[in-house]
């Protein structure tokens, strides 16, 4: 049997790294040029994606889940689906501004979410993360049909649940836009919508639903989990109650005066650490095998 020395396997090492450095700055460079002449970026393989601190968390909570499925509602250039890893990953995006050579693991539907989920979802997911249209009525749409297609063991991620300020949770965008540019000269283009709006209906949740938002410092989201694995006794709230949370002006909610909006206890904020372990205590039978 031939043994190989420290220098032969610091050799392949090296050049392991090699390979995947030239590979990842070829694709990096295939990036930009279908960028600039497509208008789309290439998804890239998860192993080289960058990522963001949401798929960064995604991939923390399905670490011990071999065969995930993942659902990602509106996918745009694709930077956090692409570093998701799960065995399959479906994204819904009626304009997608990415495409990808690896049909094999990945769905893009081109098509609205009521689309999808009317027509062509078939299957459960274990976490669903909803990131479309940034406005109250359709994201409480989005939520309610991903109550259809949850496992029960499955948890639900909403962005942008806290408006950066008073004009980031006004809609339609360019009404939000146009009132800080008016209001304080600033051209900033941040926009969350109204989806804090959905946090007055979720904290209105039975103790059997989990809802939390997860400080994760510039845009905080929020997590959603049932902890008896009976997602159809969601609730069904009044119309009256709907209407009260959409008549809800950001600034009756949330403070702006200091540079970091201050998040009420209304939303119960916790840690990205402290979100983690709920999550994967969840999927892992409810604290049974309890995560240190």
């Amino acid at each position: 049997m031939i043994s190989l020395g420290p220098n032969t396997l610091n050799q392949k090492k090296l050049l392991k790294f090699n390979l995947y450095s030239v590979s990842k700055t070829l694709l990096t460079l295939l990036n930009i040029v279908f960028t600039r002449l497509l208008g789309k970026r290439l998804i890239l393989p998860s192993k080289l994606a960058k990522g963001t601190e949401a798929s960064a968390f995604i991939n923390d909570v399905l670490s011990d889940e071999k065969n995930a499925i993942y659902l990602e509602i509106g996918v745009k250039k694709g930077s956090t689906f692409e570093a998701v890893k799960s065995k399959v990953k479906v994204g819904v995006d009626p304009y997608p501004k990415y495409f990808s050579l690896n049909l094999r693991k990945l769905e893009s539907w081109r098509c609205t979410s009521d689309n999808y989920f009317e027509n062509h979802c078939n299957r459960l997911f274990d976490v669903i993360y909803l990131d479309g249209l940034h406005h109250f009525d359709q994201t409480w749409r989005d939520l309610q049909n991903s109550l259809r297609y949850i496992k029960p063991s499955g948890i639900i991620l909403i962005d942008d649940i806290i408006p950066k300020d008073k004009f980031s949770g006004l809609t339609p965008q360019q009404f939000a836009l146009e009132s800080r540019f008016l209001s304080s000269g600033s051209s900033d283009s941040a926009w969350n919508g109204d989806i804090y709006k959905i946090g007055l209906l979720l904290s209105k949740l039975p103790e059997n639903f989990v809802f939390r938002v997860i400080d994760f410092g510039y845009n905080p989201r929020a997590i959603l989990l049932c902890s008896n694995y009976n997602w159809r006794s969601f609730p069904i709230f009044s119309s009256e109650i709907i209407k009260e949370a959409d008549d809800a002006l950001p600034e009756s909610l949330f403070d702006f005066q200091d540079s970091k909006v201050s998040i009420p206890e209304l939303f119960r904020p916790i840690s990205a650490e402290e979100a983690l372990r709920m999550a994967r205590n969840h999927m892992q039978g409810f604290g049974s095998k309890k995560i240190d």
